[in-house]
């Protein structure tokens, strides 16, 4: 239970920080903004990186710029990026396939008996012509334990390891997109909208048995689906400091002093671009550089879009599409508009994905109703005593 009175205090103690991060560090960004202000040679600035051996690893992500420009106007005109303003959008879009795509899970677990992973897959496709067609809905996929320890677990091992589950959720998106695919009988080439399921970024921390085994897996199903004619691209929102990174090292001079880094650490992309793009517009390509990217040799493309008065989103590729990056920018921005800063597809995908606690409750319910009826074994379905706790507290 919290402690009220405790709490405002800690926040109270703390308030001056919090309101400068409200504020968006302004110094800090006109600084960036001032040095961001000589880019004009992507070549050059990536020679200059290169000049520093472990700069990835120190700084965790780093932009190599693709492009000179130092901002992309959109490759169509633009309008308001409120849904009742983006008949603009929809005009856009004519003759594209858009599909969104989203998962949510109930994984295994320790705290319940028996353990199964329950998987739900989201999906929305949108084909915008004279008659737009729309097609949305679910797909679940359910795991004994089990079955999970049988598919997965090496050598002598009796237990599922760490990776079954990013792997398995992988395998579901996948199967999902190619039956729909061929529900729908395309003939367009499709763009489908990931979100930050798309980067392995996340993966850094995690040993490397699983990165090398989740990398894997969604490299294969990135392949698979550009053999299938289908353009993978992920649309997510980060706190990623990559580009101000290449801003800090690529183009400060020496006479900027050194005082400015600890500024500049609190300085995000997203909030850099905030106060630098118009919506609708875009930051130059660059090759994201991480950790699990150089490790795996994974060639990745992104920018930056800002995606309404108040979104900035990041917006990745596999580096075969860089000839398709204007077609990229124009689908993001026009999805973004229709969903008022964010693509409506990967919204309808969430919603469909998204499983209430209500839902999840009647799994629980119905596998022990089909249980009973099989065995006459009663609540089969258990909860540790640490989890009923969580869920009805302490009397």
């Amino acid at each position: 239970m919290l402690d009220l009175k405790l709490t405002q205090s800690v926040i109270r103690g703390k308030l001056d920080a919090v309101i400068l991060d409200a504020r968006g560090y302004p110094d800090a960004v006109k600084q960036v903004s001032e040095v961001y202000a000589r880019f004009k040679d992507a070549s050059q600035v990536r020679s200059v990186l290169d000049k520093y051996p472990n700069l990835v690893k120190e700084c965790n992500e780093v932009a190599y710029p693709l492009e000179d420009e130092k901002t992309v106007d959109p490759p169509m005109e633009v309008g308001g990026f409120k849904p009742s303003e983006a008949d603009w959008a929809r005009k856009v879009l004519d003759g594209e396939v858009v599909f969104g795509v989203d998962t949510s899970e109930i994984p295994p677990s320790t705290h319940r008996s028996p353990s199964f992973l329950l998987i739900n897959v989201g999906f929305s496709v949108m084909r915008y012509a004279e008659r737009t067609f729309h097609v949305e809905g679910s797909r679940s996929y359910f795991y004994p334990y089990s079955e999970l320890v049988d598919l997965y677990a090496e050598g002598q091992a009796i237990a599922m390891p760490s990776w079954a589950v990013d792997v398995t959720r992988i395998g579901c998106e996948s199967d999902v997109l190619k039956g729909v695919k061929q529900e729908v009988g395309m003939v367009h080439q499709p763009f489908v909208l990931f979100d930050e399921s798309f980067s392995a970024s996340y993966l850094s921390t995690v040993s490397q048995t699983r990165r090398a085994k989740v990398v894997k897996r969604m490299d294969e199903m990135h392949d698979d689906l550009l053999r299938m004619g289908i353009a993978p691209v992920g649309v997510f929102y980060t706190s990623s400091s990559a580009f101000v990174t290449m801003v800090r090292h690529g183009l400060r001079r020496g006479s900027d002093g050194k005082d400015q880094d600890f500024e500049w650490r609190r300085v995000r992309d997203s909030l850099f671009f905030m106060n630098f793009l118009l919506p609708g517009w875009r930051s130059p390509a660059f090759m994201v550089r991480n950790r699990v990217g150089d490790e795996f040799g994974r060639r990745i493309v992104g920018f930056y879009l800002k995606a309404g008065l108040d979104s900035i989103i990041r917006v990745e590729f596999p580096d075969v599409l860089f000839g398709q990056i204007e077609s990229v920018h124009r689908i993001v921005a026009a999805q973004s508009a229709l969903g008022g800063g964010y693509p409506y597809v990967l919204q309808r995908a969430h919603e469909k994905a998204y499983m209430t606690p209500g839902e999840r409750q009647w799994i629980f319910d119905y596998m022990n109703r089909l249980i009973g009826e099989e065995t006459g074994i009663g609540d089969a379905v258990k909860l540790s005593k640490k989890q009923m706790r969580k869920i009805v507290g302490v009397v």
